[in-house]
């Protein structure tokens, strides 16, 4: 798979975020080889300095549901923090995980 492939196979589940949080579309999405270093396997959100998508150009060769899987972890952090945990609570209508990392599952879910 190629790194156009990924973006391809990607953009239905970020138009449909979008389309669903309100969340900004033209958040970027990098290929980034620290984005599997320091503890991350594939990617990372980041908000500072910058507002992107990080995956590690290693991600392309991963099995396509696990890079949709990568992928809709990244954007529940994107959506965390574009929303707030209030609004996501109301929104999603249960109580949120603690954790940011498996509050960014909850959101993928």
């Amino acid at each position: 798979m190629s790194i156009e492939s990924f973006v391809e196979l990607v953009q239905p589940d970020w138009a449909l975020a979008v389309e669903q949080t309100g969340i900004p579309p033209e958040i970027p999405l990098d290929f980034d080889s620290q984005a599997g270093v320091s503890g991350r396997n594939f990617a990372f959100f980041e908000w500072s300095p910058e507002v992107r998508f990080a995956f590690s150009p290693r991600v392309i060769h991963e099995p396509p549901h696990r890079q949709l899987g990568l992928f809709r972890h990244e954007v529940g952090h994107a959506v965390h923090y574009y929303l707030g945990r209030e609004k996501l609570r109301r929104m999603i209508g249960k109580e949120l995980e603690e954790s940011d990392e498996r509050l960014a599952d909850q959101i993928a879910e």
